[in-house]
C-alpha cells in the first residue's frame, strides 16, 4: 500500500498498477479474515510514505485526493 501511496503522489500510476493489483489481491484472504487489518495497514503505509516525502500534518491532507485517486 505504501509504494501505491507514493506513486499515487509522485504521478507514477500506469505502470505499477498491475503489479500492485496483484499484490493486494495476496492479501484478500486477510483482510477478510480480519477487517480491521486493512484499516491498520492503510494506515501504516499512509504514514510510512509521508515520512518518506517528508510530509506535514497539513501537506499529507493536501496530499490525500492523490492517494484516493490510486485507490
Amino acid at each position: 500500500m505504501g509504494a501505491s501511496f507514493l506513486c499515487a503522489f509522485t504521478g507514477i500510476q500506469e505502470e505499477v498498477f498491475e503489479n500492485s493489483v496483484a499484490y493486494l489481491q495476496g492479501w484478500v484472504s486477510k483482510f477478510k479474515d480480519d477487517k480491521t487489518m486493512i484499516i491498520y495497514a492503510g494506515t501504516k503505509a499512509f504514514k510510512a510514505a509521508s515520512y518518506i516525502l517528508n510530509l506535514k500534518a497539513e501537506e499529507s491532507k493536501e496530499a490525500l485526493p492523490a492517494v484516493a485517486m490510486a485507490a
